[in-house]
């Protein structure tokens, strides 16, 4: 059974250390600590990228154990002046993990992924960082999830096509993290990680199990951690256990209900989940065959954040409206991701 911390935010710099404190979180003197927030994109819309205070606290504690902190994180593809993001570019530990050489690992375990580009930053511990999210996808976006920063670019994608949840865990089982640390002041629900709204809950949960951390997330949020595929697979996977022991705040007592992506307006079915994602990771998307990605043109703001993203080049603008090459689109649901409108939408079942 794993500890759990959860800590009522009044004075950010304090109640980072209180949270770590109870989670029995510790470093080595002289550890380099890699401090990975959600910086997901520039922006100043407050619930969409990790709070710069929470990680300015971990700095100042990870210093005060001797450790070497280096604060870094890749964006959504498009997004290349993403660390002028509410403050990181004036974090002088910050680091564009898009600077380092990337290589590609072998996943020894992994099922859906064989192997992964990662960025070529040298570390000894992992503190993930996440901002509390809905995701159109992942259904939740916290501290496994939030490990993709460390996959450069558009080999981002390759996650997406081979079945995004089980990708997380393969991933995991390589960069799995140390500490997870979940920013919990200002979050977004509905459709994240780009186009939902902000919620504030005022709480840091900690743990030095990641899978543990993100089921009580997921609990603090008002959704089933047992319809959230990747922290399944995660335990599975032996990278942490759902078992818990909370320290702190009673969750009865900061819970509440987060609104859902359209994708999952119906509380997901697991095992339909499990099910598209095992013939994804083999059969690419031959579950998905008739399913399509189509635009509500009404709500596009032609911004084309879904023609940076696109790993297919399958989006253009045509006589000033959105097209989708269906013959192209591989239903990696990228550009759903980052539609700043919630434009786009999807037939099929995720």
């Amino acid at each position: 059974m794993a500890k759990v911390s959860i800590v009522k935010v009044k004075d950010v710099s304090k109640d980072v250390s209180r949270a770590l404190k109870l989670a029995g979180a510790e470093i080595k003197k002289g550890d380099v600590v890699l401090i990975k927030p959600n910086i997901c994109k520039a922006t100043d819309k407050r619930g969409t990228v990790t709070n710069v205070d929470v990680v300015r606290a971990i700095v100042a504690w990870v210093r005060k154990m001797g450790g070497k902190p280096v604060v870094g994180d890749s964006p959504i593809p498009g997004n290349p002046d993403f660390e002028s993001a509410s403050g990181y570019s004036r974090l002088k530990e910050f680091r564009s993990l898009l600077a380092f050489p990337a290589k590609r690992i072998r996943l020894k375990k992994g099922k859906a992924l064989k192997s992964v580009m990662l960025s070529g930053v040298n570390y000894d511990k992992v503190i993930s960082v996440p901002l509390m999210k809905t995701h159109v996808q992942a259904l939740v976006t916290l501290s496994l999830k939030n490990m993709m920063g460390l996959v450069p670019g558009r080999a981002k994608h390759e996650l997406h096509k081979k079945g995004l949840h089980q990708s997380i865990a393969d991933l995991n089982t390589a960069v799995k993290p140390d500490i997870a640390l979940i920013d919990a002041t200002w979050c977004m629900e509905g459709n994240g990680p780009i186009g939902g709204g902000e919620k504030k809950m005022g709480l840091l949960i900690a743990s030095t199990d990641p899978v543990a951390a993100d089921t009580v997330g997921t609990i603090v949020m008002g959704i089933d951690p047992m319809q959230v595929r990747h922290i399944v697979a995660c335990e599975e996977a032996g990278l942490g256990t759902m078992d818990f022991e909370v320290v702190g705040e009673e969750i009865e007592d900061v819970a509440s209900e987060f609104n859902l992506p359209f994708t999952y307006k119906s509380r997901p079915n697991i095992l339909i989940g499990k099910a598209r994602e095992f013939f994804a990771s083999r059969v690419h998307v031959i579950t998905d065959r008739l399913a399509k990605v189509t635009v509500n043109h009404d709500l596009c703001t032609l911004c084309r954040a879904c023609i940076a993203t696109c790993p297919e080049d399958a989006i253009s603008v045509k006589d000033g409206k959105l097209h989708i090459d269906t013959d192209k689109c591989v239903r990696c649901l990228c550009c759903i991701e980052v539609c700043p409108e919630s434009a786009l939408r999807y037939s099929g079942i995720l």
